[in-house]
């Protein structure tokens, strides 16, 4: 029963120190392999683009994209609005759609490239429909996508998409301080038709902030150069 007491303790002792010298021995660390991006279909994403637009991947060859809704908010209600047009190629990064209200618009950025294989008709006879379901029955157009695994890796999406909306009404209230409380609702959030609140001479400045300089204007302004 000793010899058999001794025999387990010595066991117990050189189970642990075999533990403790896994521990204390440095770790292999393999070299940084590339993120590689996974498009699944049937998986339905959506991701962000800077320029206020968005895209949605899942659904059979086609990308759907649209119009944030922060664009949304920013130019209030939407009483006109020039789409791209099926057949037409369209540019990661260049413009998307025209958005007016009264005599001020803005245009969003496409957020992939490829070729515009339907556009949502709907928006010709409802441009409010932005207005009202961005993600959903406000979408502009169906793409075909030129190279999309490649351009995601330069949109936002999922905790980096939550924080890039954070900046951006953080960035909306330094616009407007002291008058913090005319841009935002109880609860932080973007208070619509922002553009109602600007003269023509603040507009520029302020839209230009958060929209490409080509891709803001004020078509009263325009119609006198």
């Amino acid at each position: 029963m000793v010899i058999l007491l001794v025999v387990i303790t010595v066991a117990i002792f050189i189970g642990i120190q075999v533990y403790l010298d896994a521990m204390r021995k440095p770790q292999t660390i393999s070299a940084k392999q590339p993120v590689k991006i996974t498009i699944s279909q049937g998986v339905v994403r959506r991701y962000m683009h800077p320029g206020h637009s968005w895209a949605e991947t899942g659904k059979a060859d086609t990308v759907t994209v649209g119009v944030d809704d922060f664009a949304q908010r920013f130019i209030g209600a939407i009483d006109s609005l020039v789409l791209p047009q099926p057949g037409a190629r369209v540019q990661q990064g260049q413009r998307l759609v025209t958005l007016s209200h009264g005599n001020k618009e803005i245009s969003t950025i496409a957020p992939v490239s490829g070729t515009v294989v339907e556009v949502n008709q709907a928006l010709a006879e409802h441009p409010m429909l932005i207005n009202t379901s961005p993600y959903d029955q406000g979408w502009v157009a169906k793409i075909a996508p030129a190279n999309l695994a490649m351009e995601l890796r330069n949109l936002l999406h999922g905790v980096t998409a939550e924080r890039w909306r954070d900046a951006i009404r953080m960035q909306l209230v330094a616009s407007f301080s002291p008058r913090v409380g005319t841009v935002l609702q109880d609860g932080g959030l973007v208070i619509d038709d922002i553009s109602s609140l600007l003269s023509d001479e603040d507009w520029q400045r302020v839209a230009s902030e958060f929209f490409s300089l080509y891709a803001v204007s004020n078509r009263t302004t325009a119609k006198h150069q």
